[in-house]
């Protein structure tokens, strides 16, 4: 239902672009004709708010597309997924980062959801938690603020003997109100070393438009983000008011 509303949407969006673009007096599309009464005055207002949101609504219609079954499943994520040759030679699983989001709060941002889970019980990585210190959740959470996690963040448990500690920090999940520092990191439950540190600069740009999108779609880029949105609704409503 998403995809179909959006869809039609968008055609809705250009198609009115076009029947409304100024073949004469350009300042019309900019600015409403306030001397005009009746219908003319409804008419003038209809094209005005709808030209000054038009971009605004395309970016939130294609953002919500992440959502929907076939554009996000089969184009937005395929193009957006971290690829795992980056993990730098660490064994990887059989299972994909989707096995770990599950209901509302996501252990993993989207643009990961597509690629291999590493593994524990190698020799692979770099030293996270120190050489006889406990691999524990009190000793994942120190390494969490060492490493520079900001504000709130969350530690998955591992799954099974070959399973990893995951610290992620995701805005889409309301963990902070900025997505450039969304972060992932993959731990081996056994030697404490870090597997995997993913940050935003290393997603391919789809998986920035995604990681940027979705919660600007959602409002949680701060306060002004929501803002934005509240009155973004009310102009869409004012626009498609019977009254035209």
């Amino acid at each position: 239902m998403i995809e179909i509303a959006a869809g039609l949407a968008l055609l809705l969006v250009f198609t009115g672009l076009y029947l409304w673009w100024p073949r004469g007096n350009g300042a019309s599309m900019l600015v409403p004709d306030l001397k005009a009464r009746a219908r003319a005055l409804w008419k003038s207002l209809h094209s005005v708010i709808g030209f000054w949101i038009s971009a605004l609504l395309v970016m939130f219609l294609i953002s919500g597309l992440s959502w929907a079954g076939v554009w996000g499943d089969k184009i937005v994520q395929p193009w957006a997924s971290f690829p795992a040759e980056k993990w730098d030679n660490v064994p990887l699983s059989d299972d994909i980062h989707a096995s770990m989001n599950h209901g509302h709060i996501n252990d993993v941002p989207w643009a990961l959801e597509q690629t291999l889970m590493p593994t524990s019980g190698s020799d692979a990585g770099i030293t996270g938690i120190p050489e006889g210190t406990a691999v524990s959740i009190g000793s994942l959470v120190v390494l969490g603020r060492d490493l520079g996690m900001e504000g709130r963040f969350r530690v998955a448990y591992p799954s099974g003997e070959q399973g990893v500690w995951t610290i992620n920090r995701d805005s889409m999940s309301g963990d902070g109100d900025d997505p450039f520092i969304d972060r992932t990191i993959h731990i081996d439950q056994h030697s404490g070393k870090i597997l995997a540190d993913v940050t935003f600069e290393d997603y391919p740009w789809m998986g920035k438009a995604m990681a940027v999108g979705v919660p600007f779609h959602m409002g949680l880029m701060g306060g002004w983000n929501f803002a934005l949105n509240v009155i973004f609704c009310l102009w869409v409503s004012l626009s498609v008011s019977p009254a035209w």
